[in-house]
């Protein structure tokens, strides 16, 4: 239902339950229900003041409509437009989002509220000489001391939550207010300050993934995601068949890393024509992921993955459909030497798809020293190395020169 039937539906109700009634405290408790119940759907604090209070005063008035006499269930007012003199049911006294009213029982301390009102200013007649335009006074800004939890427009649940905090903790709203901001500064600038002296990239997947201290680093998620996408999109080039492909969606990258579907779609927008273009390329759809035999995150051993060959990807920004990475340069001569070169040692490996060029592994190589990169073509896998002269082809001790 939308808020307007909400307030309807709670308004008739509260007519159905004053009928017959005119003892004030009976009015007073049954409307401040209905008050908390209308509060409790409608969780925005202006939604609630300016929608929903009115439906509901507008549902009561339809049902107990104003008198010119004095009836029992009934206050005596001026308020309102035009200020007219009018008797107004009991439950529109109440309803209200000045709460504080609340407090104010009985015609004699209604009488003095209304008298202790400041004056509004009157209108001037076409009879006056119009005064000469006067700078305007800066509005009065409300001191932190003077504020209201009502005023902070917190839900229902948050609220209650500190209530009982304020409860327990003895302070007032103000100085509760100022610890809160403080600790909550302190975290936000701590993770950030964190985030910034941790290089993400250089964290094994598995310990970013299982180590509960870095689930709330800045950019785990985006940076898991990322390495989600380029383990599925390794798992289909290498498969033979299209049953054992996945077609990269967010689901299949939630499977994998657990990560929020929320951050997942962020990251997903940024790369849309890459995984577009992948997903085309294999002819996938979502439909392939659904009433397979075994989960994603059986098929694909993502951590293992990652730590052992991550290959590297070139990532496509949003709008383009072609990698950022440099133009193939031709390779110009393949020398044979006659003796193999002394390798340089390299422990890690990063597995790259069949069209890396060599231009591409070369770089690769050089951003990531002690590394090796493989070329995996079906079952055969060519391993190359940085030397000086070039590219070394590890399994045929060919080097390739580049121009």
């Amino acid at each position: 239902m939308s808020q307007a039937e909400i307030a309807t539906k709670i308004g008739q109700e509260l007519a159905s339950k004053l009928q017959g009634i005119t003892d004030e405290t009976v009015i007073k408790t049954l409307t401040i229900e209905a008050w908390h119940e209308l509060r409790a759907a409608i969780k925005n604090f202006s939604s609630f003041s300016t929608r929903g209070l009115p439906t509901v005063r507008k549902t009561i008035k339809q049902a107990f409509p104003d008198n010119e006499s004095a009836k029992r269930g009934y206050y005596h007012t001026t308020q309102g437009k035009g200020q007219i003199s009018r008797y107004e049911h009991l439950a529109l006294w109440y309803l209200t989002s000045s709460t504080e009213r609340w407090e104010i029982v009985g015609d004699k301390a209604r009488t003095a509220y209304f008298n202790n009102l400041p004056e509004l200013p009157t209108t001037q007649t076409e009879s006056q000489p119009q005064e000469q335009p006067q700078e305007q006074p800066q509005p009065q800004t409300t001191k932190l001391e003077d504020m209201t939890l009502q005023q902070l427009e917190l839900d229902t649940e948050t609220q209650a939550i500190v209530e009982n905090a304020l409860n327990h903790s003895g302070m007032s709203l103000a100085d509760f207010i100022k610890q809160a901001c403080r600790v909550y500064a302190r975290t936000v600038v701590g993770k950030a300050e964190q985030a910034t002296k941790t290089d993400l990239e250089s964290i094994p997947t598995a310990e970013l993934l299982n180590n509960s201290k870095l689930r709330t680093l800045p950019g785990r998620a985006e940076e898991l995601a990322k390495r989600a996408m380029v383990a599925i999109m390794h798992h289909n080039d290498m498969a033979t068949e299209k049953s054992q492909k996945w077609c990269l969606t967010g689901t299949a990258i939630n499977a994998l890393t657990g990560s929020k579907m929320t951050l997942i779609k962020n990251v997903m927008e940024q790369y849309k024509v890459m995984i577009d273009d992948h997903n085309t390329k294999h002819g996938l759809n979502a439909y392939d992921n659904r009433g397979r035999s075994t989960a994603i995150e059986r098929d694909i051993d993502f951590v293992n993955f990652s730590e052992s060959s991550m290959p590297a990807v070139a990532i496509c920004p949003k709008g383009s459909s072609e990698a950022i990475a440099p133009k193939e340069t031709k390779v110009e001569t393949t020398v044979k030497p006659t003796t193999k070169p002394t390798l340089p040692k390299a422990t890690q490996i990063k597995v790259v798809p069949i069209e890396t060029s060599l231009l591409e592994i070369h770089d690769i190589l050089k951003a990531n020293p002690g590394y090796k990169v493989r070329v995996k073509d079906g079952r055969k896998a060519y391993t190359y190395v940085l030397v000086s002269e070039g590219i070394l082809i590890e399994e045929t001790g060919e080097i390739e020169k580049l121009a």
